[in-house]
Order: C-alpha cells, then sequence, then structure tokens
C-alpha cells in the first residue's frame, strides 16, 4: 500500500512540474508579429525607464559571438525578438533600433533597416557599448608594428570577425567623439594564432555613416559612462537637499539678526 502512494505521489509530482514548465515555456515564447513591435517604437520616454529586463552577459562582440546571440546582421525584428525581448525601441527616418542592458552592464544596440526582398525590417548594425573610445586612442596604433591584442586593450568589446573566409581578419569599432574605426590585419606563420600573431596592415579611421548605430542614436541614447552617470543621478537627488539646507541656513541666520536687533 506505502509503495503504491509513494508511486502516485510521485505521478503527480512529475506532472505538475511538467505542467509548470510548459506553462514556463508558454510565457517566455513571444510571437509578436513585426507591425506589432514596430507599434511599440517610443521616441519619448528614457531607456532607463522602458527597459525592465536585463539579456544574457556579452563578454566579447565577435561575429561567431553575435550568431551564438541569434543577433547576426540579417535577423528579422520578430527573431530578435524571440531572443530577447524588445523593451525599448526607437523610430529615427528610415531606421529603427532597439536597446538591451546585458546582465554584466553596458548597452546593446542593434539598428533595423526595411530589407525590401524580404518585406521586413532587419538587422544591419550592432554595437556594444561598455566604455567610451576615442579616435586619438586609435591613432597611436602602428602599421606592422599593433596587433589585435594592442586593438583590445583599448576596447576589448570592439565588433571582430577574425575567421571569414575570403576577407582579411578585421575589427571595426565607433568612437565616442563621431568616428568609425576599421582595423585590418595580416596573420604570422603559425599554426596556433594568438591575438599577438594579428599585426595590423591596415587603419581605416573615417566619420560615421548613416547605417551606423551611433549616427542614427537620439541625444538621449548616447551612452555614458556608468560612473558619470551615477554620479550625475546622485546629485541630481542631492541637489534638493542642498538647495533645502542653504535656504534653511540663510534664514537661521536672518533671523538670528532679527532676534539680536529685538533684545537692543
Amino acid at each position: 500500500m506505502r509503495t503504491s502512494k509513494k508511486i502516485v505521489c510521485l505521478i503527480l509530482i512529475i506532472l505538475l512540474l511538467s505542467s509548470g514548465c510548459s506553462e514556463k515555456t508558454s510565457s517566455k515564447a513571444n510571437t509578436k508579429t513585426e507591425q506589432e513591435i514596430l507599434a511599440l517604437a517610443n521616441n519619448e520616454k528614457p531607456k532607463e525607464y522602458l527597459i525592465t529586463k536585463k539579456i544574457f552577459p556579452i563578454y566579447s562582440f565577435s561575429s561567431d559571438d553575435i550568431w551564438n546571440y541569434g543577433l547576426s546582421n540579417g535577423t528579422t525584428v520578430e527573431e530578435v525578438n524571440r531572443v530577447c525581448e524588445i523593451e525599448c525601441l526607437r523610430h529615427v527616418g528610415e531606421y529603427y533600433y532597439a536597446i538591451f542592458r546585458p546582465l554584466n552592464g553596458g548597452w546593446l544596440y542593434l539598428l533595423f533597416s526595411y530589407k525590401a526582398e524580404e518585406q521586413k525590417y532587419t538587422v544591419v548594425d550592432s554595437w556594444y557599448f561598455k566604455k567610451p573610445v576615442y579616435k586619438a586612442d586609435f591613432e597611436k596604433l602602428k602599421l606592422k608594428k599593433s596587433t589585435l591584442l594592442d586593438v583590445r586593450r583599448i576596447n576589448p568589446f570592439a565588433y571582430e570577425a577574425l575567421g571569414t573566409s575570403g576577407i582579411n581578419p578585421f575589427s571595426c569599432d565607433y568612437t565616442d567623439d563621431g568616428y568609425c574605426v576599421l582595423v585590418e590585419y595580416d596573420t604570422r606563420d603559425t599554426e596556433e594564432l594568438t591575438p599577438k600573431d594579428y599585426y595590423i596592415c591596415n587603419l581605416t579611421i573615417g566619420p560615421l555613416t548613416e547605417n551606423t548605430v551611433p549616427y542614427n542614436l537620439l541625444p538621449m541614447d548616447k551612452p555614458k559612462e556608468e560612473l558619470a552617470v551615477g554620479v550625475i543621478i546622485i546629485l541630481a537627488l542631492l541637489l534638493p537637499v542642498m538647495i533645502g539646507g542653504v535656504l534653511s541656513l540663510i534664514y537661521r541666520r536672518k533671523s538670528g539678526k532679527r532676534a539680536k536687533a529685538d533684545q537692543q
């Protein structure tokens, strides 16, 4: 009898767990159409207000990483939304862009453009911002001497395509002062390549073009250093208190002067 009861209980537990998993899966499945997603575009509210969920952490940003994330160029708005729910979407001219907040900080931006062949909006550019870099940082690099390791020291989160057949390995980055930096590499003749074995053969620095993420960002979406943003928020919170304290001090001094005058 005890054995039969245990079996019944075990079956009930399995049924409950399986039903719970199916509900969880169905709740996570995001089947919004492109039209429904694009209708969510909001150019007024700040990203910090719209984004309530964080996505997976990003530790590097190569072509392989983006492919594994399911966010490579050519991915449709609907496909992106199934991987990472789009909570913050902007509409600028002929483009849309989505912003995500990874678990390990920074901001991930995806730019969408209309693809006539598929009659859908697809990813045409992506950018993971972790820290600001500047044109002057890259101008210090030297052809034939500097390597991929030196580039990663400037920004370890730049987009990299090191294993694409038919083209030279390259990395691409956007600077905080409005430039696109394209670095091409040759490789040393060795079996196992390390970052030191990719040496710079060409360095191109030019202005941002309209099909890049930073070119289309609204002023309020342009990324800032985490520390700077935190300081601004703290100052904004403390400012009313500081003003109140100053006004209170002025009032007390005036009251003290009046009391002395009355005594005299």
